[in-house]
């Protein structure tokens, strides 16, 4: 835990009511809280951390980022699941168990923080995926990596999607600019003066 005694920031992970949630926004004296299951609720924080087994699991820039709410619908489905998956794979580098290891799970010996170099399970984890069929560059994880410790699981699916439709069409717009320049003039040009 960093930071000061009663200090949540956003993307904290905390266990309340006999759940793990993450704080989604502060507002004031509001905390809006989202659970696993994507529930969101809102408290007021000193409800939050009076209440009755109140725990601050994870804090500060070091917690993986939260996804952009409601930009995730604009994803397409398939997109979202090897999203998904990767981001479960990259939890599984980053504190050695999947995300849904029942509590109190150990690491496998190569994932394990304890005993392995970050640079160390993420090779064995694209050697991993690799041999699974998902072939996949320790440089391409290491990259997707940062970006959702930064942003979540919308910097693996939904920014590369919205880059590709961007790309795609402004391409297009700057193709029928070319083609319209390219074209030979229809008009006829007057015939030079005789001199």
């Amino acid at each position: 835990m960093s930071g000061p005694r009663g200090v949540l920031r956003v993307g904290d992970r905390v266990r309340a009511e006999g759940r793990v949630q993450t704080v989604a926004g502060l507002a004031g004296t509001a905390v809006t809280l989202v659970d696993e299951r994507q529930v969101v609720s809102l408290v007021m924080f000193s409800y939050l951390v009076g209440s009755e087994g109140f725990e601050l699991l994870e804090s500060g820039p070091d917690a993986p980022g939260l996804p952009p709410f409601g930009l995730l619908d604009t994803v397409p489905e398939g997109v979202l699941a090897r999203a998904r998956f990767f981001e479960r794979h990259l939890t599984e580098v980053e504190t050695g168990v999947p995300p849904d290891a029942p509590e109190g799970t150990r690491p496998r010996p190569k994932p394990d923080p304890a005993w392995r170099t970050l640079q160390e399970r993420i090779a064995a984890k694209a050697a991993e995926l690799t041999a699974a069929g998902t072939a996949v560059s320790e440089a391409t994880l290491r990259r997707m990596r940062t970006r959702w410790r930064e942003q979540g699981v919308w910097s693996i699916a939904g920014r590369p999607a919205a880059r590709r439709r961007r790309l795609s069409g402004a391409t297009s717009g700057w193709s029928r600019r070319c083609t319209r320049c390219s074209r030979p003039r229809r008009t006829p040009r007057p015939a030079p003066a005789a001199g």
